[in-house]
């Protein structure tokens, strides 16, 4: 029985015009990149350069995706659940009014996901604080990341380069600082270079890779450390308005990405990770509830199986702006869809308002519900075996199962929730009739009491420090 990665919502005719069409961007418009050396590599592996405009053949692109190696993905195994982004906003439980973020608030979110089993990546950061000087909120947002979580490495480590923890690079000033600090963390807790010292940079849509994305890549390519590009479209905003026309430079764009994975740092894999979600076209804004989220999750999901490649998509979003049905609504719509799309995990969690707020309550209810949505993918074999029908018969007509040892030995493999509802209405009136928002703040009470969960040194800790000091120095 398969569920993760069984949705085919494209027919073949779909797919090749998808196809047809990101052929045509690539040997037509191209992509404008901004950095000259970027652009000689990549005129070196075969791209046609024109000023700072780079296109790629219909046949040098067939080469590209049939050389790449596939990929088969074992859907029995657990997908992940990731948190991060790039909120302002800190939503105090119990509060309906959202604070600016600070770098205990921060703290606490980090804490937070680490303590929840079922968060298991933090991509980015957990917060933008407010109380230091947003130049170098991102080293600050390192060392929280390394103090406070750790989590096993993400499966697709095997396949390419992934990176859990803080990966937001703003600046070519701060890449000394940045190697800086990884090098002296690599010494004193072990490991290389490279699993502290990455960034995730992304295309200034539609079809261009900037300068400043460029020096950085660049900056991070010589010392041999890695950089993901990714991309981010927005219906009627970045790409056309229509999926019809949206999905094929999408897909341009994704291709792109890794064309650069590929030449750089010999990744022979392909990696599509996608956002595509619709402006309001009432308001401009960016709205990631939206149905056509997940319809652009669906379709990109396919063609990765197409290609053989790893998928991962922005999901688990919303727009509502408390934790709500809402909220739990919007983000259900999308998560699911990561799930039939194959997608290797969800994410992300904790974020309300499309990601200007992050909050403790909605990150453990995300957690709570992930858990539910990772026994919902998990792809199992049925087998019917003779013992099951023996039983069926042995009980028989008006029978009952409950004390059968068939159900003792197998009860566990049923998903059992922490605080969702699993009593009935009179137990519930009984016992304060606490719903999930209120169990998630006693939650959250506890980890602030009880977890004191610390992953790196005290000297290492004040080195880092030292370093940040250094760096507010000469700001």
């Amino acid at each position: 029985m398969k569920i993760w990665g069984s949705a085919d919502i494209l027919n073949e005719k779909e797919m090749d015009l998808i196809e047809n069409g990101m052929f045509e961007i690539f040997s037509e418009v191209g992509f404008k990149v901004e950095h000259p050396k970027i652009l000689n590599s990549l005129k070196e592996a075969g791209a046609i350069v024109k000023n700072d405009r780079v296109l790629f053949s219909r046949k040098w692109l067939t080469n590209f995706l049939i050389g790449s190696k596939r990929i088969d993905i074992d859907y029995s195994r657990n997908f992940d659940c990731w948190a991060g982004g790039f909120p302002q906003f800190y939503l105090p439980p119990g509060n309906k009014t959202p604070v600016f973020h600070t770098l205990d608030s921060c703290e606490i979110m980090v804490k937070i996901a680490d303590y929840l089993e079922n968060i298991d990546v933090i991509n980015s950061c957990m917060g933008i604080p407010s109380d230091i000087d947003g130049k170098i909120m991102e080293l600050y947002q390192r060392l929280l990341i390394w103090k406070y979580f750790k989590k096993p490495k993400h499966f697709i480590q095997k396949y390419k380069p992934f990176h859990n923890g803080v990966s937001l690079v703003s600046s070519i000033e701060m890449c000394p600082l940045i190697f800086e600090m990884a090098e002296l963390i690599k010494t004193e807790e072990g490991g290389e270079i490279q699993d502290y010292c990455f960034a995730d940079l992304y295309l200034i849509s539609p079809l261009f890779f900037d300068k400043l994305q460029g020096d950085i890549f660049w900056y991070l390519y010589e010392r041999g450390c890695h950089s993901d590009v990714s991309t981010v479209l927005t219906l009627g905003g970045s790409a056309p308005v229509t999926l019809s026309a949206a999905l094929p430079l999408q897909l341009a764009e994704i291709i792109f990405c890794n064309i650069l994975q590929r030449i750089f740092f010999n990744i022979n894999t392909i990696h599509m990770a996608n956002i595509l979600a619709p402006l309001d076209m009432k308001t401009g804004l960016f709205q990631y509830g939206r149905p056509e989220l997940s319809i652009g999750i669906l379709a990109i999901g396919q063609l990765a199986r197409r290609y053989g490649a790893l998928f991962s998509c922005g999901s688990y979003y919303c727009d509502a702006k408390l934790p709500s049905s809402e909220a739990g609504m919007q983000k259900a719509l999308s998560a699911v869809s990561c799930i039939f799309a194959g997608a290797t995990g969800i994410g992300v969690a904790g974020l309300l308002s499309v990601d200007e707020v992050s909050s403790p309550e909605q990150l453990i209810i995300d957690s709570e519900f992930a858990g539910a949505l990772k026994k919902f993918a998990r792809s199992t074999e049925i087998i019917v075996k003779e013992e099951d029908l023996e039983m069926i018969k042995r009980v028989g007509p008006g029978g009952n199962y409950f004390a059968e040892m068939h159900t003792v030995k197998h009860f566990r493999e049923l998903w059992e929730p922490n605080f969702f509802s699993s009593t009935t209405l009179s137990n519930w009136l009984q016992n304060g009739c606490r719903t999930d928002a209120d169990y998630a703040r006693e939650i959250y009470k506890n980890v602030l009491k009880d977890n004191d969960r610390i992953y790196i040194k005290d000297s290492t800790e004040k080195s880092l420090i030292n370093i940040i000091k250094k760096a507010e120095s000469k700001l």
